[in-house]
């Protein structure tokens, strides 16, 4: 990237290291070594007889599904394998499993490369023992993955706007997709007050956003029909 050369408040710079944010080959770039992790990383589940039963990427975020670690069990960066440290066993009783598993996975995966730091996250790392993931919000229970689908509470509480200037087409095939997504994100399953209520949050949206009532009505039956 040493020739990459960009304007800057009207000057020419030339590209020192790194990629720039923006250029197509970035993206390119981006993709095939996050590809490359990923193998680096699976390779290193197997080798420390990691029982991963699903493994999923978007981007930059990866969702896990393991078995937790023995307790005891620390990544040793020298050796660069899992290590059982038997005076640690005591003190890992204590803590939550997921807890103990996400944390020494995180630093398996970012042992594999000096440009990626892993962050992680797990159920019982929040109070509601529930994670975010995306549009979910995921948890164990019963040895089963649930979710449902989660809004972050930041995220604007408005939609496309009744009074834009976006065909009325577009606006509601906009808002029948969104239902649609929500059914989605909802664990068959779960309680129908669930369903319920995220429904009913996204028809306050609608309203707060100028749909009127047999407006709302006919984009939840629309979107219900198509899930």
């Amino acid at each position: 990237m040493g020739s990459h050369l960009y304007n800057w408040h009207r000057e020419v710079k030339e590209q020192q290291e790194g990629l720039p944010i923006g250029l197509d080959l970035t993206r390119a770039v981006s993709r095939l070594v996050l590809l490359d992790w990923d193998q680096q990383f699976l390779r290193l589940v197997r080798a420390n007889n990691i029982t991963l039963h699903l493994y999923y990427r978007y981007m930059d975020d990866t969702a896990n599904g393991a078995e937790t670690l023995r307790p005891g069990m620390r990544w040793h960066e020298e050796e660069r394998r899992m290590m059982l440290h038997p005076h640690l066993v005591e003190e890992d009783l204590e803590v939550a499993g997921d807890i103990r598993t996400a944390r020494e996975v995180a630093k398996m995966g970012s042992s594999i490369s000096d440009m990626i730091s892993l962050t992680w996250d797990c159920p019982s790392n929040n109070d509601n023992n529930r994670m975010a993931l995306l549009n979910t919000e995921v948890w164990v229970e019963d040895n089963k993955v649930w979710y449902e689908h989660y809004r972050k509470p930041m995220a604007n509480p408005l939609l496309m706007m009744e009074m834009s200037a976006m065909p009325a087409k577009v606006k509601r095939t906009t808002l029948v997709q969104e239902i649609v997504t929500i059914m989605r994100n909802i664990r068959p399953g779960l309680p129908r007050e669930v369903t319920e209520k995220h429904l009913n949050n996204f028809c306050r949206r609608m309203k707060a956003s100028g749909y009127d009532q047999n407006y709302r009505f006919q984009v939840v039956k629309s979107g219900m029909f198509r899930f």
